[in-house]
């Protein structure tokens, strides 16, 4: 499904809670990895209930993201996507469905694969570039769910041309809004926005 985001506030801080519509009982302030792990762990369990799937971290930087990961810290917090407003120290989170949310995410591939061969293009017009972060700007990053580009496309300020995010009925708005950023920030080179929701 082609998204077609409608306006929202200028990205950034508090304006970039507001227009992933970020609830008060959705937010946390950053202290430490163990309240970080137990508030995911908490609406992890709540989305599987018909929570919301998009929480914000406040005074969170990548710094501490990559301090998260190379510890291997990451991997012991429920699975999520980040969107990062380094300036603001504010980062928007996408907890992700688990199983679930990775069939999706292998459906669509094999659907982008039968449809490429179909109009006879060659394999190296998108290569998977999979879910690796992007820095939208000098202070935002954000992480796809998977994403597609030319081969021949290279350098850190190339962008995929085709991104899939996956996300559930509920959270259609923040869904549009990831799509604004991508078709918004890219120097043009993202030109193509899918999404996938899934039913609780």
């Amino acid at each position: 499904m082609l998204a077609i985001p409608s306006p929202t506030p200028a990205i950034g801080g508090c304006n970039l809670i507001r227009a992933y519509h970020v609830s008060h009982p959705s937010r946390h302030e950053f202290t430490n990895f163990n309240n970080l792990k137990k508030f995911l762990e908490e609406k992890a369990t709540a989305l599987i209930k018909g929570g919301r799937q998009y929480v914000s971290v406040l005074n969170f930087t990548e710094d501490d993201l990559l301090k998260l990961e190379r510890s291997g810290l990451r991997r012991e917090l429920p699975g999520f996507k980040v969107l990062l407003d380094e300036e603001d120290k504010t980062a928007i989170i996408k907890l992700m469905l688990g199983t679930p949310h990775e069939v999706a995410i292998w459906m669509f591939g094999e659907m982008f694969v039968r449809k490429r061969v179909s109009l006879g293009l060659p394999d190296n017009m998108f290569v998977p570039e999979g879910a690796g972060r992007c820095h939208l700007s000098h202070d935002l990053s954000t992480e796809p769910d998977a994403s597609y580009k030319p081969q021949e496309r290279k350098g850190p300020d190339r962008f995929p041309s085709f991104i899939v995010e996956v996300g559930v009925l509920q959270s259609l708005v923040q869904l549009r809004q990831d799509a604004r950023l991508w078709l918004e920030k890219t120097n043009g080179d993202t030109l193509f926005y899918s999404f996938s929701q899934q039913r609780l």
